[in-house]
C-alpha cells in the first residue's frame, strides 16, 4: 500500500489487471503458463493483422479464443473470492458507504470468445490489433450500484484499495503462503482510526508487515523499529 494505491479503483483498467493477475499467479499454480500461451497466441494474432494475413486468422483465432477463455475463467474465480470477502473487510476497517461490488469483465462482448475475435476480424484488420480478450478486461468496482471512482471520495477509495489489497493478502495466507505486506506512509494517508484499523486487520492475516513514513505511528508492542538517513540505519529502542 502506497500514495498512489487509490489508482487501483480510479485508474486504467490496465491497474485492476495486474492486481488480480498478481493474486492469480500466487494461488493458482497453472496461471503463469496459461498467462504467457495467451500473450504468446496474442501477439502472433497481432502480428498477423498488421501484415494484413487474413488466411492465418482462422486457425489463430482457435488458439487464442481457447487461452482466453483459460485465462478469463481463473480471473472470474478469483475475483469471485475477492468479492465474497470485500464488505467484511470493508466493515472491520470501519468504512460504511454502502455495499461494494465486484464484477469481473471478460474483455468480449460475444458470448464466446471466439465468436467475438470472428464478428471484429475486418475491425481488426484496418487497425492492426486485437480488440477482444483478456488483454482488454477490467474489475468493476460498485458502490450502490455506481461506479466507485465517481461516487467515492478519494479518502474513500483509499479506504477501497486498502481493504482489495488486504483481501488479497488474505486469500494468499489462506493457501498456505504468509504474505509480506509494505505499507508506505500510511500515517499520512489515514486519520488515526482507519490507521489503526487497517494494522489490526493486516496484523490479524499473519502476514509480516514492514511500514515506512516520517511520523511514527502508535504500533502494536512486538514491533521493532529502524531509522534511515543518508543511506545509514539505526535500530531504535
Amino acid at each position: 500500500m502506497e500514495p498512489d494505491s487509490h489508482l487501483l479503483v480510479s485508474g486504467p483498467p490496465e491497474v485492476r489487471r495486474r492486481y488480480i493477475d498478481w493474486g492469480m499467479f500466487h494461488v493458482e499454480q497453472g496461471f503463469l503458463a496459461d498467462w504467457r500461451n495467451y500473450s504468446r497466441a496474442l501477439k502472433q494474432r497481432n502480428a498477423a493483422l498488421r501484415r494484413g494475413e487474413a488466411e492465418l486468422l482462422d486457425s489463430l483465432d482457435t488458439v487464442v479464443a481457447e487461452q482466453g477463455e483459460r485465462l478469463g475463467a481463473q480471473r472470474r474465480r478469483h475475483a469471485e473470492a475477492l468479492a465474497e470477502r470485500i464488505n467484511s473487510l470493508m466493515d472491520d476497517i470501519g468504512e460504511r458507504f454502502g455495499p461494494i461490488e465486484l464484477r469481473y469483465q471478460d474483455g468480449w462482448s460475444s458470448e464466446t470468445l471466439l465468436a467475438s475475435l470472428q464478428e471484429h476480424r475486418q475491425r481488426d484488420l484496418d487497425r492492426g490489433q486485437t480488440s477482444s480478450g483478456p488483454h482488454r478486461a477490467d474489475l468493476a468496482l460498485l458502490s450502490n450500484a455506481q461506479a466507485a471512482r465517481v461516487r467515492l471520495s478519494r479518502g474513500e477509495q483509499k479506504a477501497l484499495a486498502a481493504a482489495l489489497l488486504l483481501t488479497q493478502a488474505e486469500i494468499l495466507a489462506q493457501s498456505g503462503t504468509r504474505p509480506l505486506l509494505l505499507l508506505d506512509d500510511l500515517v499520512s494517508e489515514f486519520d488515526e482510526q482507519h490507521f489503526q484499523a487497517v494494522l489490526a486487520r493486516a496484523c490479524a492475516s499473519g502476514a509480516q508487515l514492514w511500514l515506512t513514513g516520517t511520523q511514527r505511528p502508535q504500533l502494536p508492542p512486538d514491533h521493532r523499529v529502524f531509522h534511515v538517513e543518508q543511506g545509514q540505519v539505526t535500530e531504535l529502542v
